[in-house]
């Protein structure tokens, strides 16, 4: 969760909204978080969770390229859907 906030406050312009909602269902809960940042380029989007991986409009934004391939990861531990 933190990862995705941290994303959508570090690619979206100062003084814009960022919407996280929490939704309760029945066996699980959805996260979703909604701003108005940069976007990944359509090209790009296949590597998304991709260790490493940086969009090409995203190369001069400080980043390692490794938080969503951890957040796939720890959602697959939890075998979450």
């Amino acid at each position: 969760m933190i990862n995705l906030l941290s994303n959508a406050i570090k690619y979206s312009k100062e003084n814009t909204q960022i919407i996280c909602e929490l939704s309760n269902c029945e066996t699980s809960f959805v996260l979703s978080v909604k701003d108005s940042g940069i976007g990944i380029p359509e090209e790009d989007q296949k590597h998304l969770f991709d260790r490493f991986f940086r969009a090409r409009n995203a190369i001069n934004i400080e980043g390692t390229g490794l938080g969503l391939n951890i957040v796939k990861r720890y959602v697959n531990i939890l075998q979450v859907r």
